[in-house]
């Protein structure tokens, strides 16, 4: 009673339940932490990355990353807005390393970063035009659309998460589906 009187969701309720549990020294509780987000957690990093290989590699180091920083979580906070700035943080760091950059600069002229690794039959269609239009856009406004459109997390937790405000995540959000929704309309019509 006393979390719904925070205002805390069930959802987060049974988070935070978990978290204390793999605080208290139960792996069970991080083992259902992470059965319950990898899915999203695997599918945002590869809408911010856009090759299978590297999502899947950048969703296990984000958990293991948020492993490690359990111990100091703090109850008051939405987990999943905690996992989601791991996340996030996890791929920025990824898009910069020189590994990474060195890694796409190989493959051959004018093969998008999604396609490697795919099979040819998945490289076509509406899922690679959407991509695009997603790659296309500034990093901050891609994420933005990606948490919200994709993840469906309200404005305030996204502000968290990117470090902006309330204002400037709906400002960005709304020049992101924009600039996607002209880059559709040129290719398609």
């Amino acid at each position: 009673m006393v979390e719904e009187a925070r205002g805390l969701d069930a959802s987060n309720v049974e988070d935070l339940s978990w978290v204390q549990a793999f605080q208290a020294g139960d792996q069970n509780g991080f083992d259902r932490l992470v059965l319950k987000y990898q899915d999203k957690v695997f599918h945002l990093c590869y809408r911010l990355l856009a090759h299978h290989e590297d999502a899947t590699d950048t969703a296990q180091e984000a958990f293991v990353k948020a492993c490690l920083f359990l111990k100091g979580f703090r109850l008051e906070t939405v987990f999943s807005t905690w996992l989601a700035r791991i996340v996030v943080r996890t791929a920025k760091n990824k898009l910069t390393s020189s590994e990474y950059r060195y890694h796409r600069k190989m493959m051959r002229p004018g093969q998008h970063p999604s396609e490697a690794g795919r099979p040819p039959l998945e490289q076509k269609g509406k899922e690679k035009l959407v991509q695009d239009a997603l790659d296309a856009l500034p990093e901050e406004e891609r994420v933005i659309l990606l948490l919200r459109d994709l993840e469906g997390l309200p404005y305030l937790e996204i502000a968290h998460v990117m470090g902006v405000h309330r204002g400037s995540v709906k400002s960005k959000l709304a020049r992101a589906r924009q600039a996607v929704k002209e880059k559709l309309n040129e290719v398609v019509g």
